[in-house]
């Protein structure tokens, strides 16, 4: 059975044009035993692409290599940074279990099914939840040295402050929770206990 395009109307749609970053040609030739007899010369191609996904697995495997001396001292070379174990999961399955969990809120279940169908990839909820909190924290580059940009926000009022440490140190130096007499709205985060103490109507929520 065919399809039929049916135009809709008031559809400002977009007609899916031909790229140039292309990631494989195949060259289809003419089968000359179908031509009439008689002499031919190259003139050039017509186009035609199919814009794809390529959903696979792919790992990496890095090899440290070991020197030992005559004295039986033994030499590894140094991995890269963020690779230190002897299996992990790299950046892009961290940034897309991240979208789809904490962005398109689907249950971590789904998003355990997806990896597990897909790309044959077993991540457990505490992976996944681990995932997330990496996602959540907010340190930032400077100078290239990891920092911790911390924040608080009201309905009228957003405030940011960089500082070197990250937890309750930190927000005593920043001054902003321990002279708040308000409720503190937060996510459970054990550096936020102490400030339990405040009691007002109007609500503010940090996160660090």
């Amino acid at each position: 059975m065919g399809h039929e395009v049916v135009d809709q109307p008031n559809n400002n749609g977009s007609t899916l044009k031909p790229v140039d970053d292309l990631d494989d040609i195949h060259t289809i030739n003419i089968d000359k035993r179908t031509l009439p007899a008689g002499d031919y010369h190259e003139a050039g191609f017509e186009r035609r692409q199919i814009i794809d996904l390529r959903v696979e697995r792919y790992i990496t495997e890095f090899r440290a290599q070991i020197l030992e001396n005559a004295d039986g001292q033994r030499f590894v070379a140094q991995f890269p940074a963020g690779v230190t174990r002897p299996a992990q999961y790299g950046a892009s399955v961290k940034a897309n279990a991240v979208y789809m969990s904490m962005f398109q809120l689907i249950p971590y279940d789904r998003v355990q099914t997806h990896f597990a169908e897909n790309f044959d990839l077993p991540i457990s909820t505490g992976t996944l939840v681990n995932m997330n909190h990496d996602a959540y924290e907010t340190s930032i580059n400077v100078g290239g040295k990891r920092i911790w940009l911390h924040n608080a926000f009201s309905a009228q009022w957003t405030q940011f402050h960089p500082h070197p440490k990250r937890g309750q140190a930190a927000m005593d130096d920043i001054g902003v929770l321990t002279g708040f007499l308000g409720t503190l709205v937060h996510d459970h985060w054990k550096a936020y206990y102490p400030y339990a103490r405040t009691r007002c109507a109007t609500p503010i929520t940090c996160a660090s």
